[in-house]
């Protein structure tokens, strides 16, 4: 939902975070959402222009966090990867090329372990100027679960790096 709210309010929405999703419009269909969870989506860089082409005249760069789970076999790992490289896509024609990125090329790659659990690594992208635009973070052994959560709670795990306050930071860096 965060990918469908970036581009089309990208007025309204400063930043967006995604948890185990999919691209912009990766389909429309339940059939398609579990075709998609397995093999991801369509092309990231048709579906970048997709997400561009939504935002009409109000199209400015949306910076984007991506947590995915290299052991989640619902949304598998592919779908995270293509979230960053369509973001990269919609925000390099939104920048007007000021933000560039290619997604074998990370600004950084800072990897983590949480003490007892589950070890992953950030990855950023930033524009010509410094400014950070995207942050994917994969962790390692995580599967279909809010890293970072209650373990009171179903559908999370505990031994992942905390989402929550990860998403929380960078949108307080991106303010509208």
């Amino acid at each position: 939902m965060a990918v469908i709210l970036g581009a089309v309010y990208p007025d309204l929405f400063a930043a967006i975070g995604v948890h185990s999703g999919a691209e912009y419009r990766a389909t429309s269909s339940f059939r398609g959402v579990l075709r998609v969870g397995q093999r991801g989506g369509p092309d990231p860089l048709q579906q970048g222009q997709a997400a561009y082409n939504a935002m009409g005249r109000l199209a400015r760069v949306v910076p984007t966090i991506v947590f995915q789970g290299t052991r989640d076999f619902i949304v598998r790992p592919i779908n995270g990867d293509q979230v960053i490289q369509q973001w990269m896509h919609t925000n390099a024609l939104a920048s007007g090329r000021i933000y560039n990125a290619s997604f074998n090329a990370p600004a950084s790659a800072v990897p983590g372990t949480i003490p007892d659990g589950h070890s992953y690594n950030v990855y950023t992208w930033k524009d010509r100027y410094g400014n950070e635009i995207q942050q994917y973070w994969k962790v390692r052994g995580l599967g279909h679960a809010w890293s970072g959560g209650s373990p009171d709670v179903s559908y999370t795990d505990p031994r992942g790096p905390d989402a929550s306050l990860a998403m929380y930071t960078f949108f307080m860096k991106h303010p509208l």
